[in-house]
């Protein structure tokens, strides 16, 4: 029985490898620092689902758990992941902030194995639609068009 390994994770014009903290657009590597990189693999790995702030805290700064330097990184983090993407957090189509709570990785994602295949990991599900609407994110456009 041969072991499937994660190669990478493929979302929209994106790539992004795991073990070699590498992200690609368009086949061609990007520069994203080490740490907004780490964050973006953290939250893709649970795509469709929120992730909470301390959770990913804990991920990079262990010794920030807890604290408002903590969140004000996490912050600063998101918000440079954010430029990346050209998002608009006011109508993400990657990032959405769930108040209070933590951070949804909105779009499908697909994990490429070592196999050659590729498996839905996760993305655009009915409970990422309620996650936005218990944090009060009313008027949200509709991304399944």
């Amino acid at each position: 029985m041969s072991v499937r390994r994660l190669r990478s994770y493929l979302f929209g014009d994106y790539r992004v490898d795991p073990g070699s903290q590498t992200v690609y657009r368009n086949g061609r590597q990007v520069n994203l620092n080490p740490i907004r990189t780490t964050v973006l693999i953290a939250l893709i790995e649970r795509a469709g689902q929120v992730v909470p702030k301390e959770e990913i805290i804990g991920r990079i700064w262990p010794d920030q758990t807890g604290s408002s330097k903590g969140d004000s990184n996490l912050t600063q983090q998101i918000f440079y992941l954010r430029r990346f993407f050209h998002d608009n957090p006011s109508s993400p189509s990657y990032i959405l902030t769930i108040p209070g709570t933590g951070y949804l990785f909105y779009p499908a994602v697909r994990a490429l194995l070592s196999d050659g295949r590729e498996v839905e990991v996760g993305g655009p599900a009915p409970h990422a639609e309620a996650a936005g609407e218990e944090a009060g994110a009313e008027g949200r456009r509709d991304r399944r068009r």
